[in-house]
Formats: structure tokens, sequence, C-alpha cells
């Protein structure tokens, strides 16, 4: 059995852009703009791993209160919700706990007597 190499030709950015009807300054500029985004992601988790080491059950509304100064020293636009779904797409949530149940339906109108 004989096995033909095949060539493949190298093209550049602008004919596929071309192919896909943008021009290379928008790929670039996409570029660009996705690694200033991680850039902004890898500061705001750092951030929230500072506060995590020393308040470690931080909800997100009071997370939010505490990196919200240093978000705006970074010029960094984040808001709650988008800052939301940065921790879930991580998995940094904090669940919430379960509080155990009682099986016995009169014991919250039992009444000690002294």
């Amino acid at each position: 059995m004989l096995i033909r190499e095949k060539h493949i030709t190298r093209m550049g950015v602008g004919p596929l852009c071309k192919l896909f009807g943008k021009s290379r300054q928008a790929f670039y500029q996409k570029e660009w703009h996705l690694s200033d985004a991680e850039q902004m992601e890898l500061i705001v988790l750092e951030l929230v791993a500072q506060v995590r080491r020393e308040l470690p059950g931080l909800g997100l509304h009071k997370l939010y209160k505490c990196i919200y100064q240093p978000l705006r020293t970074n010029h960094i636009n984040m808001g709650r919700d988008k800052l939301n779904t940065l921790l879930r797409n991580h998995g940094l949530l904090i669940s919430r706990k379960l509080r155990g149940t009682s099986h016995y339906s009169i014991q919250s109108y039992v009444l000690e007597i002294p």
C-alpha cells in the first residue's frame, strides 16, 4: 500500500478573513480583546483567592463589596452578575449549607416549661 504525501498549502490571515467576510483588522482586534479579557479574569480570580484565604465562607455579595475598590483601581468594570458567572465557570461559588431538619413535626410548637 502506497502512502501519498499531501501538500498542505499555507494561507495567510488575509485570504482566510476574506473567505469569512471579515477584515484582518477585525481578526486581530478580536484576538487582542480576548487576551485582555483573559488577563482581566485572572486578576479578578486572584483577588477572589486573596479574600477567600482570609474569609473562606464569604458569599458573593459581600465578596463583591470586598473586591470592588481593587477592581476599580485596576480599571476593571465588572458587575456582581458577571462576577457570579465567572466564579460559576471556575467552580468557585460557595454552596449553601443544608440545615438539619427535624422529622418531628410538632417540635417547633413544644414549649419548655421552667
